[in-house]
């Protein structure tokens, strides 16, 4: 993928992660996409080349995907979010390695002095979908 395909990708999955975790978005952005992938890419690759890409492929989420409205007034957040992350990214031969932590957003999760800690058996107990056929979950 050239480097816009890239960034777009990038901005795709912040708007879905920034979408769940601030605006209680719970729809799967990734199925929506993928269920008519081939219109979508091309829509998409044409907004990122218009002036204010990233304003444009948000709307064009919001118009086309269902994500809520109130992402076209996070757009400046959301620009620095995806700057932030392609600055940490840009030069690594592997984008998918990377992990994004939203501060003060309620969950099972806590970060502090960069560790992230997580009460696994709260969120094995919480997720009985992920048990196999016997009952176990690992």
């Amino acid at each position: 993928a050239n480097r816009r395909e890239t960034v777009v990708q990038m901005l795709l999955g912040l708007v879905a992660l920034f979408s769940r975790a601030r605006l209680g978005f719970m729809e799967d952005l990734g199925s929506t996409l993928e269920g008519s992938a081939d219109r979508h890419a091309r829509a998409l690759a044409a907004e990122a080349t218009k002036p204010n890409p990233e304003g444009q492929v948000v709307e064009y989420l919001v118009r086309e995907c269902g994500v809520p409205n109130a992402a076209r007034s996070h757009v400046a957040e959301l620009t620095r979010l995806l700057n932030e992350c392609w600055a940490t990214v840009q030069e690594s031969p592997h984008f998918d390695e990377f992990c994004l932590c939203f501060h003060g957003v309620a969950g099972q999760a806590a970060i502090h002095q960069g560790c992230i800690t997580l009460n696994v058996a709260q969120l094995v107990a919480s997720k009985p979908q992920w048990a196999g056929g016997d009952g176990a979950f690992f």
